[in-house]
Formats: structure tokens, C-alpha cells, sequence
């Protein structure tokens, strides 16, 4: 797991049922902040709102980014993929090495295309039957 950077800005977009748009994290320190077009994502502590669907998400957009999650994991299976589980119920599920999905609750996280600067490309996020695709485009520090 790659840490992400203290201060970095993020920038793609979002696509949600029909609709697709841009956005920027700025991470600074532990604080972060997400900018969509008239405000159609809002993360405030742990809850993650899109439009007039909100979330309890336990972790940082940028954490999510970067499939960055710290705990104390223990290997609960192994097979086809490798799965790790934290003390607070996170699972991990890794194949050659890489990380592909992250299970939280009713959460699951799905990878693709990590860059050598670490974050992903594109990460899918399905809660109950809602789902929206993030596709990060470039980052400046």
C-alpha cells in the first residue's frame, strides 16, 4: 500500500447512473476537500454524499485513491485471490501482489490500472445497488 502524498490535488471525474462529471481533491495534511460542478459531491468526515444519496464512508477520497488502508490485518483466505482482514472488518483482496477489492459493510471497491505515481486510474464503488466510477486523469503536488 502506497501511502498518498501530504499534499496532492487529484483531478478526473465522476460517473454516476447518466451523469458524468469533473472533479479536484485537494489533500492537504489530513484535511481534504472535494470540488465537483454545483457542489453534486460533498465529503464532510465520514460522510460521502453524492447528489441527494449520502453514505457513512470510512475513508478519505484520496485513501481510496490511492487503495490506501492502514490496520492490523491478519490473512484470512487464500486461492484465487489473497484476502486480509482488519480489526475493524476492512477485507482486502489481493492477486499477484496487487490489490483489486476492498470490502467494507455493504462497500466493496474495485481497481484497475494503479499508476507509477501510485494512485489508481479508474476505481469503481458500489454501495447496495447505487455505483459510481471514478477516473483520475493526472495529479499535481
Amino acid at each position: 500500500m502506497k501511502r498518498p502524498p501530504d499534499k496532492v490535488k487529484l483531478y478526473g471525474y465522476v460517473k454516476a447512473l447518466f451523469f458524468r462529471f469533473p472533479f479536484v481533491i485537494s489533500k492537504g495534511g489530513n484535511e481534504e476537500v472535494i470540488k465537483t460542478p454545483k457542489n453534486l459531491i460533498t465529503f464532510y468526515g465520514s460522510l460521502l454524499c453524492v447528489n441527494d444519496f449520502c453514505m457513512d464512508f470510512p475513508f478519505s477520497p484520496s485513501q481510496v485513491i490511492y487503495a490506501y488502508f492502514p490496520g492490523n490485518y491478519r490473512l484470512v483466505m487464500c486461492g484465487e485471490y489473497w484476502v486480509y482482514q482488519s480489526d475493524r472488518g476492512v477485507k482486502l483482496f489481493l492477486k499477484e501482489g496487487d490489490i483489486k477489492k476492498v470490502v467494507y459493510k455493504k462497500i466493496e471497491i474495485l481497481y484497475s490500472g494503479r499508476t507509477p505515481d501510485g494512485y489508481f486510474r479508474e476505481v469503481k464503488v458500489k454501495f447496495e445497488d447505487k455505483e459510481l466510477r471514478i477516473y483520475v486523469e493526472g495529479f499535481m503536488l
